[in-house]
């Protein structure tokens, strides 16, 4: 029936049309291919034949898999004798493809069939008639197979998403290498044990997440609320597969179903273009690595060494140690650290520069953004925002920061006494933070000034703490000579001697040094840049009274 490995070098009969390939030699036939392959197994490597331009041909031309490639192959050569499934299963796991999934999908796609064995417990294979005439005819056979699951999700309207046609062909698709991402997401998520109807719903919710990523997260479509599709939803959310978002409308109990992080990042990880920050900038401000400038900071040598901890920490290298530790202890996979101190001592520029080290972008909590005139507005914005952080986080490979800047305007002290309707909304917001903060999977940092003013449910959700303390005089003669190199060693001792100030405070007296220089043209000196100290210390205290009141 068949010739015996007659083109050793099939690339010469075979060439590439687009996406296609197809026979283009007069004596080319894909029978010859299958049996070459079966002949160079046989003769050649029997424990993992080479990758040939015959197995590439069949697996494009057929859209199968290594295995199903060499399965058929081996079918074809004994045809039409049947051949045990315990025979075949060497290929399979020659290629670490499950045996099981490759035959359903063989069968499905009319490739094979399977019968019982006569006189015998087990099953067995043949080619079926149909595939066979294919071959002969060098044509087309079986499903044609999506080459990009994510593109045909993305285009997908969502009555396909529920055509047993669609998802069957979207399901076979995984077997493509391309589509490794989306076989392995199916499998850690244990799909194929919901049932078919319920398996759509989840793609259903998966393609709505790829189109609104940072929209409200609120599914619209009507359609996707009606008959079982919502007793769908329920049992996905029990699954872990989606989430419940409850409605803060008015009181109104309408829910909406949103994909889970958990589901997000093994489908989408590294799918950086799916987060669209523009939008985003609706809750937020969207600091991004590439636009930090270098700073060289300066500290006491305790605060110094607090900060090299927390860079370490929060490095690529020391965050994924981090998260290994986490998880196996079954806490939340997040860093949370909060810095304090006075005005001017770094704060905020010590989490650009922390950022900068590490690569990561900013998501910089503002509460002007989250506080809406609605009622019921403001819980919504900020249950979105750590919503939309914790997807970045999953589908992003490198974490950005959540920056909770002012954190005592945030996280204060929850009321006790409540008399309004105000004093309860406050609560109610408190309530919901600590909930998200508790849930947070990435990295938080906060700054404060005035850290008593945290509530001590907050303060408690910190793992690391710490204190910036206005720089002591070998931090303040290091920032002066670095902010102004041409000053004397002796001059530099000398302001950071005399001056206590903190580090803005130094930068504002550089600024004024040097706009004065700017206009009147030439290096004020020394004595200048004193009398700048001075005043720039009476206006810190120029709210204070400069003698003591007598009488009343």
């Amino acid at each position: 029936m068949y010739t015996d490995g007659l083109f050793r070098d099939s690339c010469h009969y075979v060439q590439p049309l687009k996406n296609d390939i197809m026979p283009v030699h007069a004596n080319f036939s894909v029978l010859d291919a299958f049996n070459d392959i079966f002949n160079h197994r046989q003769v050649r490597d029997r424990s993992g034949f080479c990758h040939t331009e015959n197995h590439r041909m069949l697996m494009d031309y057929y859209e199968i898999t290594f295995a199903g490639v060499e399965t058929i192959a081996y079918l074809l050569h004994y045809r039409p004798t049947e051949i045990s499934e315990f025979r075949l299963r060497m290929f399979p796991n020659i290629w670490s493809e499950s045996s099981s999934e490759l035959f359903e999908n063989l069968k499905k796609r009319g490739f094979v069939e399977e019968r019982k064995m006569a006189g015998q417990d087990g099953t067995c294979f043949t080619v079926t008639d149909a595939a066979y005439d294919a071959f002969c005819a060098n044509r087309r056979f079986g499903v044609a197979l999506y080459a990009d699951c994510m593109q045909v999700l993305r285009d997908a309207s969502f009555k396909s998403i529920f055509s047993m046609k669609w998802f069957e062909k979207f399901s076979l698709s995984f077997a493509l290498p391309a589509n490794s991402r989306f076989k392995s997401a199916a499998e850690a998520l244990e799909l194929a044990a919901l049932s078919t109807k319920d398996q759509m719903i989840f793609w259903a919710v998966a393609q709505y997440f790829l189109k609104h990523f940072s929209d409200i997260f609120k599914i619209e479509d009507g359609e996707i609320k009606m008959g079982s599709v919502m007793d769908g939803l329920g049992r996905l959310a029990k699954a872990g597969l989606v989430i419940l978002i409850p409605s803060d409308d008015d009181g109104k109990a309408n829910s909406e179903y949103v994909l889970s992080p958990k589901a997000a990042g093994l489908l989408f990880h590294g799918c950086e273009d799916l987060v669209k920050y523009d939008e985003l900038g609706k809750y937020a401000n969207i600091v991004k690595c590439r636009d930090i400038e270098r700073k060289e900071l300066f500290f006491t040598k305790e605060s110094q060494n607090e900060i090299d901890n927390l860079r370490t920490m929060i490095s690529r290298e020391g965050f994924a140690r981090a998260k290994r530790i986490l998880e196996r202890k079954k806490r939340a996979l997040s860093i949370q650290s909060l810095l304090w101190g006075p005005p001017g001592t770094g704060k905020t520029e010590t989490v650009k520069q922390l950022a900068l080290d590490s690569g990561r972008d900013i998501i910089q909590f503002d509460m002007a953004k989250v506080t809406g005139c609605n009622w019921g507005a403001t819980e919504k914005y900020y249950r979105a925002l750590f919503r939309a952080y914790n997807y970045i986080a999953v589908i992003s490979d490198n974490v950005p920061i959540l920056l909770l800047n002012e954190a005592d305007d945030i996280l204060s002290k929850r009321l006790t006494h409540i008399d309004r309707a105000i004093d309860k909304s406050e609560n109610t917001v408190a309530n919901i933070l600590l909930q998200e903060i508790e849930n947070l999977n990435g990295i938080m940092l906060a700054t404060t000034n005035l850290i008593d003013n945290l509530d001590s449910a907050f303060d408690r959700r910190f793992l690391f703490k710490t204190q910036l303390v206005k720089p002591d005089a070998s931090a303040r003669k290091k920032i002066w000579k670095s902010s102004i190199p041409e000053i004397a060693e002796s001059e530099a001792k000398a302001l950071a001697d005399r001056f206590e100030m903190s580090g803005a405070q130094i930068n504002n007296v550089v600024t004024k040094r040097d706009l004065a220089e700017l206009y009147f043209e030439g290096d004020r000196g020394y004595a200048y840049i004193c009398k700048l100290c001075e005043e720039e210390l009476l206006t810190e205290n120029g709210s204070k009274p400069s003698r003591t009141r007598i009488g009343y």
